[in-house]
């Protein structure tokens, strides 16, 4: 099942719980604990906010505030397995 939700993510560019059940028929609590697994394998990352991004950022605003959404990528053992799929 890993090996399925790596590719799904690959392939459609979805890191969301809810995206990667729906196509794969399967339960979002099963791939909640499927993507906690790649995480603390090293496949995937999380990629907050923070503010020492805000040096490079563009939006144009008059404050730093911390953006909320969680960016998903793959680590290089993760793009490894991916593209094998």
């Amino acid at each position: 099942m890993l090996k399925q939700i790596i590719s799904y993510m690959y392939k459609s560019h979805d890191f969301s719980v809810k995206g990667i059940a729906k196509a794969l028929d399967i339960s979002e609590e099963i791939v909640a604990q499927y993507k906690e697994k790649l995480e603390l394998s090293g496949y995937i990352k999380k990629e907050g906010c923070s503010t020492t991004k805000c040096e490079k950022c563009g939006c144009g605003c008059s404050s730093k505030s911390l953006n909320p959404i969680v960016k998903w990528e793959f680590t290089d053992k993760g793009l490894a397995l991916a593209k094998r799929e």
